[in-house]
């Protein structure tokens, strides 16, 4: 399988650049152009060994990052050339049709590749960072009129490890979640990318939320450390146990399958929190039923990180009001409405609701994989508790 694809991605880089520099390029009387037209193909193909055969373990768990920058790189010089390759085919003598000069398929393919490029590039270097806020109303009947007016606010999907080099960024979020005032604050999960350490050097950043009526989080599937092989079995309990340890020493309540009643207004609502339920290949340890102990009867608000979670225990088939969900990232692309993520998930961008029950899946602020967002911008999510 890695020979497969190291053999398709040398070829995505060879092809089109061979094909573009034959009719087009060479044709060009600068000799400088058509040297350094070849650069980003040569830097790609020393570089595509380490994305396909870097050895599963330490070394991918340290140079994810690197990884994932090379990666963009391929996507940012690869894709507009593809796009244009195809278009100047079809302006070819032998597909063409006498109604359409070859002129119109070559500027379609050069608008559509240069629109790829911008695309990428803004995603890569600006999308990522610019932070939305988005508010939304759940109107409930059950809600308590103590709580009528209650403003949440949602983060999720951190993933710290993509904000190394980033902190700056980071800073900006953090002041932007402390205008909102919300009443209280929770995170839904994934705070790291591979490593428990990764939180390392972070503690004073997750300390600077402010905090009103408290700052609540629950795991995520990547904060059980499942995806490199150097991690025993033995040592990712104690990976989770130091993340949950230094989430709380910075003022945050982890909910590990429990719940908090939280009082105002002389009312009082639950606040359920449950492990990553995932379906596979994600990591699964919730509980909600010993999650829900003790709540009955009361208007109840559950943390869970996987949104299929919803439809598999939760609507219909409890009395829980509104479930709050990331995950998703949206694939960290949204064109026009569209996403890869809605063919894998039912509900994964934003509000759903059926009959009474409600559920919010936010975008997340963090990346994995690769440093890009597009559409699908990092997003803080606050949602207003209202009665009719």
């Amino acid at each position: 399988m890695i020979i497969k694809l190291f053999v398709l991605f040398v070829l995505l880089v060879i092809i089109p650049d061979v094909y573009i520099y034959w009719v087009h390029v060479r044709h060009s009387k600068s000799k400088l152009f058509k040297r350094l037209y070849w650069i980003p193909g040569l830097v790609l193909l020393i570089g595509l060994p380490a994305i396909c055969f870097i050895p599963e373990g330490r070394v991918l768990d340290q140079y994810a990052r690197e990884l994932g920058w090379l990666i963009m790189f391929f996507f940012i010089c690869v894709v507009p050339k593809v796009i244009f390759m195809f278009f100047s085919i079809l302006a070819s003598p032998i597909l063409l049709n006498k109604r359409w000069p070859g002129s119109f398929f070559i500027t379609v393919g050069l608008l559509l590749s240069i629109a790829s490029e911008v695309l990428l590039l803004y995603g890569t270097f600006i999308g990522k960072n610019r932070f939305v806020v988005k508010e939304v109303d759940f109107v409930s009947e059950h809600l308590p009129d103590g709580f009528d007016g209650y403003r949440i606010m949602q983060l999720s999907d951190m993933h710290l490890g993509s904000w190394k080099w980033n902190k700056k960024n980071l800073d900006q979020l953090i002041d932007l979640c402390n205008e909102q005032e919300a009443n209280i604050t929770v995170f839904t999960g994934d705070l790291v990318n591979h490593s428990a350490y990764e939180i390392e050097g972070f503690e004073p950043f997750l300390a600077k939320f402010k905090q009103r009526d408290g700052f609540y989080s629950i795991l995520g599937n990547h904060d059980y450390v499942p995806y490199f092989k150097h991690v025993e079995e033995d040592n990712k309990q104690e990976e989770i146990n130091f993340l949950i340890k230094k989430q709380r020493e910075a003022g945050w309540d982890v909910l590990m399958n429990e719940n908090r009643l939280l009082l105002h207004n002389g009312d009082t609502i639950a606040l359920i929190g449950v492990e990553n339920y995932g379906e596979p290949p994600f990591s699964q340890h919730g509980d909600l039923k010993k999650a829900m102990l003790g709540t009955s009867g009361r208007f109840k608000i559950l943390l869970s990180h996987n949104p299929t979670h919803w439809r598999s225990e939760v609507l219909g088939k409890t009395d829980i009001d509104l479930m709050l969900a990331g995950h998703t990232h949206g694939m960290q692309l949204i064109v026009g409405g569209f996403s890869f993520a809605s063919k894998q998930y039912s509900e994964w961008n934003g509000f759903y609701q059926q009959g009474s029950q409600g559920l919010y899946v936010n975008l997340g602020v963090g990346v994995i994989g690769i440093p890009f967002r597009f559409g699908a911008w990092p997003e803080v999510t606050i949602i207003t508790l209202r009665k009719p």
